[in-house]
C-alpha cells in the first residue's frame, strides 16, 4: 500500500464539494493509504476514514526552529529560495499569505515526514500546498505531484512560483483542455500534464422535466466575485423585464459583492424577480437545481486576470436537467457546446440571451435535446468514480515505473 499525504488549502470547504467526493473515491483504493493535511482549519480529524489534521499554532513555532535548522543545514536551497523570491516576487498580499502558509507547513512538518516519510506528496493546488510539497522534496527527496486550475495559473499573472513547481513535479493534474494548454505554454512538459476532470459521484434524481407555462426560472450560483459577471446577469435580468418577460432569477452565493449587487437589484426594481438568497447548504442547492428551467452562467475574465475553468456547477446543472446558457470563457466550452449541450452566448451584450431564452421557451423539443445531450456528456466527462479512479491510477503508475 502507497501511502500519499494530501495537501490542501482549506479542507473541507463548503464551496468544494467537488475535492471531497474526490477524496471518498481514492479513500476506497485499497492500493492507497490518504494522510489529509489542511492549513486553514476544516471540519474534523478525519474524513472519508483517513486522518485530517491542521496547522495550528504550535506549528507556527517549529517552523521557526526548522527555519534556522534549514539555515544551517541547507544554507544554498536558502540562497535559492530567496533568489527566486525577490526575482518572482508574489504578485499580490494574497499570494505572499498562500506562500508563507506552504513555508511554514513544510518548515514544521519536515521532522515528522522524515521519520515516517510517506510516498508522495500530493498538492491539490498550485498556490500554498504544491509551495510545501516543493519545499518538502527539496528538504526529504521525497517525490511530489501537484493540481494546477484557472485560479493558479490566471489570478494576476498566476501562482508566482508556478514554474518551479511545474518543472520539479511528478506530474500536474489539471482539469481543462485550456488550463492544459496554457501550463504547457508556462514552462511545464507537456508528458507531465494530465487532463482529469472533476464530477459527481451520483446523479441528481428527478431528472424529468415537462414543458409547463409560466415565469421563466432562472438560476444561477456562485461566489459573488468579479469572474462570475453578476453584475451582466442582473443586465440580462433588466432586459427581460424591460421586453415584458415574466420570470424569477435565483441568484445563490455569498462573497463581498453582496451589498453591492442587492443595492443594484434594489435600484433597478426587480426585487420582486430577484432572490439573492445567500450561501445554502448543499441540499437547498440541489433542490434550486431542479427548480429552474434554465440555468445561466455569466462568468467572464475579472480585472485581476481571475476566471473559472469549467466551473463544477456547470457539470451539475447539467446533470440535473437544467438547460444551460453560458458564456465562452477558459473552459466553459468544453462541456456547454453551442445548441449541442446548451449556448454559448457573448459577455456583455444581455439581448442575445434575452432571446434564446425566449426561443427556448416556446421550444421544447429544443430543449429536451439539450438536456439530453448535457447529460450524455456529463455521463462521459463527469463521473467523479471514473475520474478519481483515473487520478488513482496515475498515482499508483509512477511508483511502478
Amino acid at each position: 500500500m502507497k501511502k500519499i499525504v494530501y495537501l490542501f488549502t482549506t479542507f473541507p470547504k463548503a464551496s468544494e464539494t467537488f475535492l471531497q467526493r474526490e477524496i471518498e473515491v481514492l479513500a476506497k483504493d485499497r492500493e492507497l493509504s490518504l494522510e489529509l493535511y489542511s492549513f486553514i482549519k476544516g471540519d474534523g480529524e478525519s474524513f472519508a476514514g483517513c486522518p485530517l489534521r491542521h496547522l495550528g499554532l504550535k506549528d507556527w513555532a517549529k517552523a521557526v526552529l526548522g527555519l534556522v535548522r534549514m539555515i544551517i543545514c541547507h544554507p544554498c536551497l536558502v540562497g535559492k529560495g530567496l533568489f527566486r523570491i525577490l526575482t518572482s516576487p508574489p504578485r499580490s498580499l494574497t499570494n505572499a499569505g498562500e506562500q508563507i502558509l506552504g513555508v511554514v507547513f513544510a518548515l514544521s512538518h519536515c521532522a515528522t515526514f522524515r521519520q515516517r516519510p510517506p510516498d508522495r506528496f500530493h498538492a491539490v493546488w498550485a498556490t500554498g500546498p504544491a509551495t510545501a510539497a516543493l519545499l518538502l522534496h527539496k528538504l526529504t527527496d521525497i517525490p511530489f505531484s501537484m493540481e494546477a486550475h484557472a485560479y493558479d495559473i490566471y489570478r494576476r499573472g498566476g501562482d508566482c512560483l508556478l514554474l518551479p513547481k511545474l518543472r520539479n513535479a511528478d506530474f500536474i493534474r489539471t482539469s481543462t483542455q485550456a488550463a492544459a494548454k496554457e501550463l504547457v505554454r508556462r514552462g511545464a512538459v507537456p508528458e507531465k500534464v494530465h487532463l482529469i476532470r472533476r464530477g459527481l459521484v451520483d446523479l441528481p434524481p428527478d431528472r424529468q422535466r415537462n414543458s409547463r407555462k409560466g415565469p421563466l426560472r432562472l438560476l444561477s450560483v456562485g461566489r459573488l466575485v468579479p469572474k462570475k459577471g453578476f453584475q451582466f446577469l442582473l443586465e440580462i435580468a433588466s432586459a427581460l423585464a424591460a421586453r415584458e418577460v415574466d420570470f424569477h432569477l435565483r441568484l445563490v452565493g455569498d462573497g463581498p459583492l453582496w451589498n453591492h449587487l442587492q443595492e443594484k437589484i434594489n435600484q433597478v426594481g426587480l426585487s420582486r424577480k430577484i432572490s439573492l438568497t445567500g450561501k445554502l447548504p448543499m441540499e437547498e442547492v440541489w433542490r434550486s437545481h431542479r427548480w429552474a428551467d434554465f440555468y445561466l452562467f455569466t462568468g467572464c475574465v475579472a480585472p485581476d486576470g481571475d476566471r473559472d475553468g469549467f466551473p463544477n456547477v456547470l457539470g451539475e446543472a447539467m446533470a440535473s436537467g437544467a438547460v444551460v446558457l453560458s458564456t465562452e470563457v477558459a473552459g466553459t466550452s468544453e462541456g456547454v457546446q453551442d445548441k449541442e449541450t446548451g449556448r454559448l452566448l457573448p459577455f456583455g451584450s444581455p439581448e442575445p440571451w434575452v432571446e434564446a431564452l425566449l426561443e427556448l421557451k416556446e421550444d421544447s423539443e429544443q430543449q429536451e435535446n439539450l438536456r439530453a445531450n448535457a447529460l450524455h456528456w456529463v455521463q462521459q466527462n463527469f463521473d467523479a468514480r471514473q475520474n478519481a479512479g483515473e487520478l488513482g491510477r496515475l498515482h499508483k503508475t509512477f511508483f511502478t515505473a
